[in-house]
């Protein structure tokens, strides 16, 4: 596995493992997350290759997309949204920039 800075004016760095292709992102700035104690508490808990990982949940990679507004985050909003909807998430009301707050159900 390799750790290199991906994006590096974001800060973002992409842990990428060669023989699997899985990828992981960590990034000290999150648009549209205002705090990683909330961040953690909405997490979904996954099993990856036996290792346990908290991974950010679905409402809040699609607020972050949305707050960052960048052409390549928006291009993945409708297929998120598709899944959220097929998963039984449905849509969420939209949430303000920076709310730590989970969407209303």
């Amino acid at each position: 596995m390799i750790l290199r800075p991906f994006y590096p004016v974001s800060k973002l760095y992409r842990l990428t493992a060669d023989s699997s292709g899985l990828q992981a992102d960590f990034m000290p700035v999150i648009h549209g997350i205002r705090s990683y104690e909330g961040l953690k508490a909405r997490g979904v808990d996954q099993q990856v290759g036996g290792i346990p990982l908290r991974i950010a949940c679905l409402d809040d990679i699609i607020a972050s997309k949305k707050a960052a507004g960048r052409d390549r985050d928006l291009a993945v909003l409708p297929v998120l949204e598709r899944t959220r909807r097929q998963i039984g998430g449905g849509p969420t009301a939209p949430r303000s920039r920076g709310s730590n707050r989970p969407p209303a159900r």
